[in-house]
């Protein structure tokens, strides 16, 4: 990753004990910090403190190894400027180690952190307080800043007249970095409660800063509500110091977009007041491509052949988009779901409630970790003031109510698709969230095809190798109708291959259990399941014993295979006779021997009547039956 270092010494007037071989203060920052570096600086000479700083003071033909070398080793402290990238980048970590290797009890205050950007020092770095202007306002920025640089010992009684020539004045002072430039059209204040999970900000910065064409424009996609908008207006708060132009553009739509764009031509003086949008928005991009210091994000834009020839081809352009199809424009940043333990740290950030890990994890799995989800929590535990469990419990009763603005926003593409593509989500809708074969529901290949690529192009499904992905909160959005939850138990249990006596059979078997198990909770409020999810939940049930050891699961599955069996085939039935017997099996291995009783005489019975009392089957119950009573009569 580039840095960039900076140097900034104290006058002679500062009271403290002067360093006689070189300058008193060194800064050292990532360049992605460039605008909090340079802001820092100028507010230090503007307090009358010597800034030595390079662009300013290095001569042209000097070597800057060695005055960088020179600067370091000759500094009497050191200032770092923390942010996420400052911690992720490995070139700072020697400057700031000797640093503290002078000074390891933190007596002398060798070196003074300030931290800029919500992040959490590790290691060495861990023990040091650090100065923090995170959330402040120039004002109280400025102030925090100056008392972090206070010397330590009071002011001595007189102050030598310096001998060295005066520094030359440095430019302008620089804009506090958290104010936003005079053109610029964000709406709303900065997110206080925004979690920069995985470095994702720095991250954007660096491919931003990398120098070369393609870098310039950087795609943030993902399924909708996964905080893409969000890491794009954060990025454009958190470097506004690097611009002269922040310009937000509403992509979704050709019309919003040329109207946005006309707004900007105006903002410029490019163009007329009264002047149609649609002339005025290219008059925007021509005179961007003549500027520098710039940032458009086109929000959730949809197709990079149609936002092609509206990008200037210069200056800094975020795209975000639920499409993951951008290579050709530029460079994609996938964004995921937030893990456990950031859903967690988001909800006791955004609630202050720090006391309830457990209900917070809870909530994060029942959410899927979707930063909407997790917000649209927060911001109601915070209205209602009820706990973490509080609205974990309102959400297993009143869900569909309670998220139905994130189901909105998936609605917004789910109208976009096709019948196919619908159809195949909402098959998916049915299944576990994770990891469903290809194969599964595929019957022809160029059509199942078709249909998946515009669920991928809306991120409403994602594929990895041969399986297909999709959110749990997507899924409750799609589902209705038992047409299409029946069409799943019969593909399903069509393609479920358990057989204990064939081992080729139990792999497949097992990638398919998790959504035999998430197809089995969908069918509980069907009036009259078929007869097929009996047969299903039978195999389950039988792998369940056999291959997992999973009594208690394994006797669940079979006892609905049975109850299905019986309001299917009415209660004499042979086959209600065979479950009747797996289920005496298990209670019987599960030590539960009068439990196991019942079960065994029913299957007995049944099969005599029906198969006869020669039958193997009729034999086999018989022999199950004779163990249990042997066993019930055993001493001890």
């Amino acid at each position: 990753m580039a840095r960039e270092i900076r140097f900034i010494s104290v006058p002679d007037k500062v009271p403290f004990t002067r360093n006689p071989h070189g300058s008193d203060f060194f800064i050292s920052f990532n360049s992605a910090d460039r605008g909090w570096a340079e802001w820092i600086a100028s507010e230090l000479e503007a307090a009358q403190y010597k800034v030595i700083y390079q662009s300013w003071d290095f001569q042209p033909g000097s070597n800057f190894v060695l005055e960088m070398q020179k600067a370091t080793t000759q500094s009497q402290r050191t200032i770092i400027v923390l942010s996420p990238a400052f911690l992720s980048a490995a070139f700072p970590q020697p400057e700031w180690a000797a640093a503290f290797a002078q000074d390891p009890t933190g007596a002398k205050r060798t070196l003074v952190p300030i931290r800029i950007q919500p992040c959490k020092p590790e290691g060495l770095l861990a023990q040091i307080v650090y100065a923090d202007l995170v959330g402040l306002n120039e004002a109280d920025a400025r102030k925090a800043l100056l008392a972090a640089v206070k010397p330590v010992r009071p002011k001595p009684g007189s102050i030598p007249f310096p001998t060295a020539p005066a520094s030359q004045p440095g430019p302008a002072k620089k804009p506090f970095p958290g104010a936003l430039p005079a053109r610029c059209n964000l709406l709303g204040a900065r997110n206080p409660h925004y979690l920069d999970r995985d470095g994702l900000l720095a991250r954007l910065a660096e491919s931003l800063t990398k120098g070369h064409t393609a870098a310039l424009t950087q795609t943030l996609a993902g399924l909708g509500g996964v905080g893409k908008s969000t890491l794009a207006r954060e990025y454009a708060h958190a470097y506004a110091a690097s611009y002269d132009t922040i310009w937000w553009v509403a992509a979704e739509q050709e019309a919003t977009l040329i109207t946005d764009l006309a707004h900007l031509a105006r903002a410029a003086q490019v163009a007329d007041a009264d002047a149609k949008d649609i002339d005025a928005a290219p008059a925007a991009i021509r005179w961007l491509r003549g500027e520098a210091r710039w940032l458009l994000i086109f929000d959730n834009a949809v197709d990079p052949a149609a936002l092609a020839p509206w990008l200037p081809g210069a200056g800094h352009v975020v795209i975000t988009s639920r499409n993951p199809h951008w290579r050709g424009l530029g460079e994609t940043l996938p964004l995921a779901v937030f893990t456990p333990a950031q859903s967690a740290d988001f909800l006791a950030d955004r609630t202050g409630i720090t006391t309830e890990r457990e209900a917070a994890l809870a909530l994060a799995e029942a959410l899927g970790g979707l930063p909407a989800a997790l917000e649209l929590a927060a911001s109601y535990i915070e209205q209602n003031v009820i706990t973490l469990a509080g609205y974990l419990a309102l959400l297993q009763k009143h869900a569909v109510k309670l998220l139905e603005p994130v189901a909105q926003a998936f609605q917004v593409s789910v109208k976009k698709l096709s019948p196919a593509s619908l159809l195949l989500l909402q098959q998916l809708s049915y299944l576990a969230p994770d990891d469903v074969p290809r194969s599964l529901l595929m019957e022809d290949e160029l059509a199942f095809n078709a249909a998946l690529s515009a669920l991928v192009r809306y991120s409403l499904v994602d594929v990895k190798g041969d399986g297909l992905f999709t959110h749990r909160l997507v899924q409750s959005a799609v589902r209705g109708g038992d047409g299409v939850l029946a069409d799943v138990v019969e593909t399903l249990n069509a393609a479920f291959p358990y057989s204990e006596q064939y081992l080729a059979t139990w792999t497949l078997s097992g990638r398919l259990y998790p959504h035999v198990l998430a197809l089995e909770a969908h069918t509980q409020a069907l009036p009259s399941p078929p007869e097929s999810l009996g047969r299903l939940l039978n195999k389950a049930g039988l792998y369940a014993l056999s291959v997992r050891s999973d009594l208690t699961a394994a006797l669940r599955l079979l006892r609905r295979a049975l109850a299905i069996a019986e309001q299917v085939y009415g209660p004499h039935h042979p086959t209600v006779a065979i479950r009747a017997n797996n289920i005496g099996t298990i209670l019987k291995d599960q030590g539960d021997l009068a439990g196991a009783l019942p079960y065994a005489q029913r299957a007995l019975a049944i099969l005599q009547q029906t198969l006869g009392p020669d039958h193997p089957n009729t034999r086999t119950a018989a022999k199950n039956l004779a163990s249990i009573q042997a066993a019930l009569v055993k001493p001890g």
